[in-house]
């Protein structure tokens, strides 16, 4: 399903332009993170935290907590405006009404693939700064793969089909799925899996 995430960050780019005479105290900043320790979005989290280990010198050191450790993706961006994380990746789907600019790329508008919709969700923002982003320092937006429908043991070819299936879906992508005749439950990604089987 479509999904946008994005980074987060309050002061970490100022943080990290700081030319400190002498020694600098270590810095440490929170990650929250609402995926899986193992999947690609988590291991991209780590390599960007090596990064800016390695090049600040050690002196910053970002703590990555994926799977909702310190956050869930609901709480997230509230999360990162108060202080709990520094920086956060989650989704506009948890937090449906509050990006309501940002919320039309939520919308199925069948983008061709992932690296399309990636393009058109930074470039929306780069080009028309919602303000809905004020509060924070947003370092990057993304999209999710290309919509399809997934189910464990009932094909869908037809629209007909669509009746009586119950398919993870929150924000605008519930209100298309329940369009089209199924019910919408929303389903945190790292409980995604084990909902398909029940």
């Amino acid at each position: 399903m479509k999904r946008m995430s994005w980074l987060v960050a309050v002061a970490v780019v100022a943080t990290l332009l700081l030319g400190a005479q002498g020694a600098m105290a270590q810095i440490t900043l929170r990650f929250a993170n609402f995926f899986p320790g193992p999947a690609g979005q988590s291991k991209i989290i780590d390599e960007f935290a090596a990064d800016i280990n390695r090049l600040t010198g050690g002196r910053v050191v970002i703590e990555h907590y994926p799977g909702g450790t310190l956050l869930g993706a609901p709480e997230i961006y509230d999360g990162v405006v108060q202080g709990i994380a520094h920086l956060g990746m989650s989704n506009l789907g948890y937090t449906f009404g509050r990006f309501m600019e940002t919320e039309l790329l939520d919308l199925p508008l069948g983008f061709p693939n992932a690296w399309v919709a990636n393009k058109v969700v930074q470039e929306f923002y780069d080009r028309y700064k919602p303000a809905e982003w004020n509060d924070t320092v947003v370092l990057a937006l993304h999209s999710s793969p290309v919509n399809v429908i997934l189910t464990a043991d009932r094909p869908v070819r037809r629209l007909e089909d669509m009746h009586g299936l119950t398919l993870r879906g929150t924000g605008y992508i519930a209100r298309f799925v329940e369009a089209l005749g199924a019910v919408a439950r929303p389903v945190a990604t790292p409980e995604a899996y084990d909902a398909v089987n029940r």
